[in-house]
C-alpha cells in the first residue's frame, strides 16, 4: 500500500482551462452584482456545490482506500 500512497502523493492537479474560464465568469458577475438578494442566492449555491464536491471527493477517497476497490489491487 505504501507504493501506491506515494504515487498518488506526486499527482499535480491543475484546473483545467475551461475551469479557469468559468471561475472568471463567476467572479465578473459576481463584483458587478449590485443586489444583495442575488449574492446571498450565489452564495447559497457555491455552499452547496463546495458541499456536494466535498462529500463526493470523500466518497471516492473510501472507495480507493477500500480493501475491495479493484483499482488499487491492479
Amino acid at each position: 500500500m505504501e507504493n501506491q500512497s506515494s504515487k498518488l502523493e506526486h499527482l499535480q492537479y491543475k484546473i483545467p482551462l475551461e475551469d479557469q474560464f468559468l471561475f472568471e465568469k463567476y467572479k465578473r458577475s459576481i463584483e458587478n452584482c449590485d443586489d444583495v438578494d442575488v449574492l446571498r442566492n450565489i452564495s447559497l449555491q457555491f455552499a452547496l456545490l463546495s458541499t456536494q464536491r466535498n462529500a463526493i471527493i470523500k466518497g471516492l477517497i473510501s472507495e480507493l482506500v477500500s480493501p475491495d476497490n479493484i483499482v488499487l489491487k491492479s
